[in-house]
């Protein structure tokens, strides 16, 4: 697998966001990746 380079963004969310992004997170992805495809919808569709 290609290694993806990765920059370090601090930022805050709701805390209700934070219980969902952990709570899918555990599934099959990380909460990292979730608001990677989040922002990548959003970049792509907004």
């Amino acid at each position: 697998m290609a290694r993806i380079e990765r920059e370090s963004i601090n930022f805050k969310l709701l805390k209700t966001l934070a219980k969902v992004l952990a709570l899918k997170s555990s599934l099959d992805t990380t909460a990292t990746d979730l608001v990677i495809q989040g922002l990548e919808h959003v970049l792509e569709y907004g």
